[in-house]
């Protein structure tokens, strides 16, 4: 009688440590995933758009490139008639950098 409660303990025992062996590496894999995944995804779409900023006229402007690639050159500032340049490149950069997000 004896012998028979400990083969049982041990046998629950050892599913208590194979479940629990399981749960854990559930728990690894979700977290490796989990931190993995956002810096990839954030590192990827900071490195397609570049935003720089060019002396234009009395003034600066700036161009978004993707990828190496010119996709926006606003040398003025934008909706003001007369094609007024960007006081400094500050304010230049911020408008891009808006732009980009």
């Amino acid at each position: 009688m004896i012998c028979g409660n400990l083969n049982r303990e041990m046998n629950i025992v050892s599913m208590i440590k194979r479940v629990s062996i399981i749960i854990l590496s559930v728990i690894a894999v979700t977290l490796l995933i989990y931190f993995s995944l956002p810096f990839s995804i954030k590192n990827e779409s900071s490195d397609i758009y570049k935003v720089e900023t060019f002396k234009s006229g009395n003034g600066w402007g700036y161009q978004i490139s993707k990828n190496d690639k010119v996709i926006i050159l606003q040398p003025y500032i934008p909706c003001i008639t007369g094609g007024k340049p960007f006081p400094d490149k500050k304010s230049a950069l911020d408008i891009g950098e808006i732009v980009v997000s």
